[in-house]
């Protein structure tokens, strides 16, 4: 949760920043950010589903993730 909310204020820091040591210090926390997400997704899916299902979880989550990535650029 932690990682989703840093993510999203990072993005809206993006157009805040004025210098390029700016612009690297907001990149550094997103990229983080995203790593801590998709690190963590498949032990949670593991857990949540088990050991059997949790290969299809992790396809479902990327499937639902897939959605509003592929839709957010045309959009904005």
């Amino acid at each position: 949760v932690v990682a989703f909310l840093l993510l999203g204020l990072m993005c809206m820091m993006i157009p805040q920043c004025r210098t390029f040591e700016g612009v690297v210090v907001v990149c550094l926390f997103l990229g983080l950010c995203d790593g801590f997400f998709i690190t963590l997704m498949a032990p949670i899916a593991f857990e949540l589903v088990g050991p059997m299902q949790a290969s299809q979880a992790i396809g479902y989550l990327l499937g639902m993730m897939s959605l509003p990535i592929t839709a957010g650029p045309p959009i904005a």
